[in-house]
Formats: structure tokens, sequence, C-alpha cells
């Protein structure tokens, strides 16, 4: 006698049968950001056809991922129902998977309430019709798994991952607007708060203290490798730093020329910037030297030979994210503040920590975030962006 087919084995069946309305409802994933960002924009029925046979290996594998956060019976059976609830047919699934994939691809933290009260809605007209009791349930536990796993499928296929990334660009960019919003109301709070606390002597006194910890930590360039035999000591940064030349990728921001760059040239401009290089291009031996330059033109009025500077002189920070990522797993809590703070005391340097909450709110830092591809996992990397 056969084995009765299990829930969860009936739910990714259907899910997966399901692929084509996934697939129709992804491609209006960037909700009004145009329709150069439409995953399928001009795709021959050929391609279609490539792209739902990838849709259904991306499905498949997301929900079998997706279960194993779950051991409990119950808990594997109501992820499975949850499964079920998102391949059900009719007119109205594929505007359910629409806000779905909405909340998915333009929030970094999405909100499934709606989602839930959608599937108890459902399980509610089937209780009554099979005349059986329905007790509501929070789906999110549910669907945040299926989504996240869903998600890295799609970013990890060749045949999304532009696509994918084009829209998570979208919501980044949505996202940044909302923070420096926020950062913008909070910034005067801030600087009230610190006022009446942290004097003047003892916040100048901090920041000489921690710029000439950053030019003394930074002076010399830790070379990895072979090193000549006659070389006895690492060379000095500004000795041999070439600055690099860069060029503007987004389509959003217009330059007037398209020429090369210098960083500082652009920071003036932009003041978000993100570096992009393969492997020993120089970006974080560029990070360094941004930093050591700032630090050292504060302490010696003189600047460096090889480099400009930003207006102000802005107080840089620079945070390696590998190293931040390594002990965020014991100190999940950290943020890149409260790291440079246990960072310092690591180094014996004891400053008030209300200096950068300072400088923030006197728009004078230069925060350097380096690293960012050598921290190992995809979800680790978008909490730390986040």
């Amino acid at each position: 006698m056969a084995e009765p087919i299990s829930l969860f084995t009936l739910a990714v069946h259907a899910l997966v049968k399901s692929a084509p309305h996934w697939l129709h409802a992804l491609e209006g994933t960037a909700q009004n950001k145009g329709k150069e960002l439409a995953i399928l924009q001009g795709k021959k029925l050929l391609d279609k056809r490539q792209y739902e046979r990838h849709m259904r290996s991306a499905l498949e594998n997301a929900a079998t991922k997706g279960i194993t956060q779950f051991q409990a019976l119950a808990e594997r059976d109501q992820y499975s129902a949850v499964i079920q609830f998102l391949a059900q047919p009719g007119p109205n699934n594929e505007a359910l998977l629409s806000e779905a994939l909405s909340l998915l691809t333009l929030s970094i933290t999405p909100d499934f309430s709606k989602l839930t009260e959608k599937y108890n809605l459902r399980e509610r007209i089937k209780s009554l019709a099979q005349h059986t009791e329905h007790k509501d349930i929070d789906a999110t536990p549910y669907l945040s798994s299926f989504f996240e796993h869903f998600r890295d499928e799609l970013f990890a296929d060749d045949l999304f991952k532009q696509q994918v990334s084009n829209v998570l660009m979208v919501r980044s960019s949505l996202s940044m607007q909302q923070s420096l919003t926020a950062i913008a109301t909070a910034l005067p709070l801030i600087s009230d708060a610190v006022t009446h606390r942290y004097s003047e002597e003892q916040f100048a006194k901090d920041i000489q203290t921690y710029v000439e910890h950053i030019e003394r930590s930074l002076r010399y360039l830790k070379v990895v490798g072979i090193v000549p035999k006659d070389q006895n000591k690492d060379p000095e940064l500004e000795g041999i730093f070439v600055p690099l030349r860069i060029n503007l990728h987004s389509k959003t921001i217009p330059i007037e020329k398209k020429e090369s760059h210098s960083i500082v040239a652009i920071l003036e401009q932009h003041p978000c910037l993100s570096l992009l290089g393969g492997p020993g291009s120089g970006k974080s031996t560029a990070t360094k030297y941004l930093a050591w330059s700032h630090a050292s033109t504060r302490l010696s009025g003189i600047l460096p030979s090889s480099s400009s500077l930003l207006p102000g002189k802005p107080v840089p920070l620079r945070i390696e994210l590998r190293r931040l990522s390594e002990d965020r797993r014991n100190y999940p809590d950290y943020t890149f503040l409260s790291y440079t703070e246990v960072l310092l005391r690591r180094e014996g340097i004891e400053i008030n920590p209300q200096m950068f909450k300072r400088l923030l709110a006197d728009k004078n830092m230069l925060l350097l975030f380096d690293g960012l591809d050598e921290v190992a996992t995809l979800d680790e990397r978008k909490r730390l962006v986040h």
C-alpha cells in the first residue's frame, strides 16, 4: 500500500504549478518606478518559458528551505498550509502575489499583517463551508521564512539576478530617502541633548585624542604577502598611495562630464556613495587614505600631497564590516557607533561616546564602511546595510 502524500508535498506541487502567476506578478514589483525595471519587458515567448522553468525551481527550493526553520509537526503543517494559500488558484491569486512581492522587494522589514488577515479570512470561509472551527494564527513567521528564501533563490539565479538587483536598488533608494528624513528630524534633538551635557573643552579634547589615534593607526599600510628582505617596516600610506579615478554608474544621477573623477570630487556633489571594483582594485586602501588624510590634516594643518579634502575636514570614521559582522554574532545589538566605542577601548582610547553623536548632529563626519563583499552571508549584508 502506497504511503499517503504529505500536506507539504501537496503544497509544494501546487506552488510549482502556479509559477506562471508568480512570474506575471513579479513583473510589476517595482511599482511606479518605470517600465524599464519590468523583469520580463520585451522577452520572447521562448524566453518566457525558460523563465517559468527557473521560477518553478526557485519556488520549490524556497519552500523546501523555508520549512527547515520549523521542527514541530504542527508548525510544519501550518507552514505547508500557508504555502498552499500562496498557491491558491483563482482571479485573486495574482493580486495577492503582487502584494506579497511588493512587500518583499520594496520594504526592508515587510509587514505581512495584511496577508495574515487574508489567510485567516480564507481559512474562516473554508471552515464555515466544512462546518468546522478555525482559530486565527499569525502567519508572519511562515511567510517571512518562505519569502526570504524565495528572494535569495531569485538573487542567485542567473536569469533573475540583475532584475532583482534593480528592484532592490529601488527599495534602497526609497529607504534612503525615508532614513534621511528621519535623520534630519532627529539631528536637532541630538544637538540639544548633547549641548547641555558635553562641554566644548571636552569635545575638542576627545576629537584631538581620536584623530591622533586614526592618524597613527593608518599611517602605515599593512603589507600582506611577500615582503622584500630589505624592507623592515610597513611603507607609509602617503608615500605609496595612488589616487583612484572613478566613474559614476547610476543613471539617476546627472553629471555634466563622463570622464573619471576623484572620490572627493564626487562626494562633494553626492554625499552617499557606493564604491565598486574588483579584488585588489584599491577600494580598502582608498578608504584608509581618506580617513588618514582627513585626520592628518586636522592635526598638522598641512594637506597631504596626494589628496584633496572634503569641505570642513570632517572627522573620519572607518568601519571594517567583516569585523563588525563577526562581533555581531556574539553581540547582535552592536550599531556602528557602539562598535566603534568598543574598538577604541580595545586600543586603550577613552573618549566620551557623545563625541560621535555631536559630530553627527553637526554633520561633520566622514563615514567609511569597508568590505561589504567580505561579509559571509547575504542576509547579514542586508542587515548591515539597513
